[in-house]
């Protein structure tokens, strides 16, 4: 079988995970993402378009037109079931258009240099084509071939399903538990994670709390880092904030911690994220704020969730008694592996596959 997978970015390195997962299955694959990661995980074939960017100038300026144009903000949430976009005039569809017309000649050589269609199933990250009117997906299914849209939390909840992308695919994915409520048709799947750095071992005599925001924002990095400071003026512990270091470094400083905090606020996302993931692996207890019901639904993670009212009696508790951090890490790394592990994650899309096939 052979795959390809299509997405603006490899976020998190995760297009890296789904490679391995299927080449280890005896599976053809390969991924193409518009543009490089902030955070230079390995891409296969990098399309380098233009007016398409992580940078911090071009989400300024998404976020000054959201405001001025649309009149509300990016994040705010879109309302339907499924939640879907709709251009808010011409200056949207204009953008648009010019973005296609430019990037038509780089995709249309990609697409014959690589025989991009011939494959079998084709998945979309974000559920986003490469042309915004679908016009590759409108293709794909022409020939028959099997078209998958994987949602990661914002591209849903903020910008919506694209309609003509939500009526071509077979399958529709979320890592995410909230978009199930979201969508009609939409399956769980965990993300996949394989442990590549060494578990924590130590019992160090100085707690080590840490935090590692990609956004600030959504994270609620600055409650954290006021409730952090008030907590040290009573208690001995270290609190490293893990920030705009390269994905090694991050880990290896992650891996000497021993409590994660990742989110304690749910503007970004409804659950934890590869970043709880990570710690999770590397056996630190972790925290993240979890709407109620979640652990249940998503086979109750070793979590605990906390927002700014709460955070700091739950560290209190924690750093009182280390025995509670080593059970939460060890049951934190078991559960990691056991759903988030190559082997149980590969079963669950491939039955997904059977189903479509």
């Amino acid at each position: 079988m052979k795959i390809l997978y299509i997405s603006p970015e490899n976020t998190v390195g995760i297009l890296n995970s789904w490679k391995e997962i299927h080449e280890a299955h005896g599976h053809e694959v390969r991924f193409i993402t518009f543009y490089k990661n902030k955070n230079l995980y390995d891409d296969d074939i990098c399309l380098n378009l233009p007016m398409v960017s992580t940078h911090f100038l071009y989400i300024r300026l998404r976020e000054l037109f959201f405001r001025l144009y649309k009149y509300k903000k990016y994040d705010d949430i879109v309302e339907g079931f499924p939640p879907t976009y709709s251009s808010s005039g011409i200056l949207e569809r204009l953008f648009y258009r010019c973005r296609d017309w430019w990037w038509k000649k780089t995709i249309y050589q990609v697409v014959r240099d690589y025989n991009l269609f011939d494959y079998d199933i084709y998945h979309f990250e974000w559920g986003l084509d490469f042309f915004r009117d679908s016009r590759f997906g409108k293709e794909l299914k022409k020939r028959g071939k099997k078209i998958v849209c994987h949602y990661h939390g914002q591209d849903m909840r903020t910008r919506g399903v694209i309609k003509t992308m939500d009526k071509l695919s077979d399958l529709n994915l979320t890592n995410e538990i909230d978009l199930l409520s979201m969508h009609p048709n939409i399956h769980h799947i965990f993300l996949p994670y394989r442990l590549k750095y060494k578990r924590l071992q130590n019992n160090p005599t100085t707690i080590r709390v840490c935090h590692s925001p990609t956004n600030r924002g959504y994270k609620g990095t600055d409650d954290i880092l006021r409730i952090v400071n008030q907590l040290q003026k009573k208690l001995t512990f270290e609190f490293v904030l893990i920030e705009n270091l390269s994905h090694h470094r991050a880990m290896l400083i992650k891996s000497r911690c021993n409590i994660f905090i990742d989110q304690i606020t749910d503007i970004g996302g409804w659950g934890y994220g590869m970043s709880t993931i990570e710690a999770m692996s590397l056996g630190l207890c972790c925290i993240c704020k979890l709407q109620p019901g979640f652990h249940k639904l998503s086979n109750n993670p070793p979590i605990i969730s906390a927002d700014k009212n709460n955070l700091g009696s739950v560290l209190e508790s924690l750093i009182a008694d280390r025995s509670q951090v080593k059970d939460f890490g060890d049951r934190a790394a078991s559960w990691c592996y056991e759903n988030h592990g190559y082997e149980n994650v590969s079963k669950n899309l491939y039955k997904y596959y059977k189903n479509i096939s």
